[in-house]
């Protein structure tokens, strides 16, 4: 079997003592851990917590951030340039349709936060809502597809249609491609199921270890 990708995005959530808890209740999970590959994408300032966290407890996740600065270091108050989070974190996630509805990200810009990424040794993980929407040749690592109606109204696309924009897609670009919106334990299996979606990206449903894991045994069974 190839391999799954469960993409957990906090989002904007959880404070230090949040995030302190979800992962002293997670550590003591059974994770089932083959051929699956776990990735928690974070917010910048829990990023070195969930790190020293899980390195020291051996937790099987990789880490990522949600986003990144276009710029490298400099004068960009309030910026994060990806060199600030090489070591930290494994993957960074670039063009979630909430950057691009909520702070008018283009593909212009996206593709700038692509290079830095790759520049500085980060995989990265290229959202975008259909087979039409540009993407960086050759630097992108997993493509997550997530329809507008889908993120955060708790409306999943159903497996067949994710399966035939995802077999677009990976057409189109060769990269695995996973699907993203209102994924959970219940219905995850419709679309790690099908051919060519080889993951999935949740948000609401990594929020809580007891849903998170839920989810996670479902892809394994």
């Amino acid at each position: 079997m190839d391999t799954r990708f469960i993409v957990g995005n906090w989002k904007s959530n959880k404070t230090i003592d949040e995030a302190k808890q979800w992962l002293e209740t997670f550590k003591i999970q059974t994770i089932p851990s083959e051929n699956i590959s776990i990735i928690l994408c974070v917010p910048f300032t829990l990023l070195s917590i969930c790190k020293d966290f899980v390195t020291a407890n051996k937790i099987p996740v990789k880490l990522g951030v949600q986003d990144i600065s276009p710029y490298s270091i400099g004068s960009y108050t309030g910026e994060i340039a990806a060199s600030m989070v090489k070591g930290l974190a494994d993957y960074v996630m670039i063009g979630h349709s909430e950057r691009r509805k909520y702070f008018k990200e283009t593909d212009e810009m996206l593709f700038l936060k692509t290079k830095e990424a790759k520049q500085e040794g980060l995989s990265v993980i290229y959202c975008v809502e259909d087979d039409f929407v540009a993407v960086p040749q050759g630097g992108v690592d997993l493509i997550l597809y997530e329809p507008p109606t889908a993120i955060g109204t708790g409306t999943a696309q159903s497996g067949e249609e994710a399966n035939k924009m995802a077999q677009k897609i990976f057409e189109k670009v060769g990269k695995p491609v996973l699907y993203g919106g209102s994924v959970n334990a219940t219905n995850v299996k419709d679309f790690t199921g099908k051919p060519y979606i080889k993951g999935v990206g949740i948000g609401k449903a990594s929020l809580q270890v007891s849903d998170f894991v839920a989810l996670i045994s479902a892809v394994s069974s």
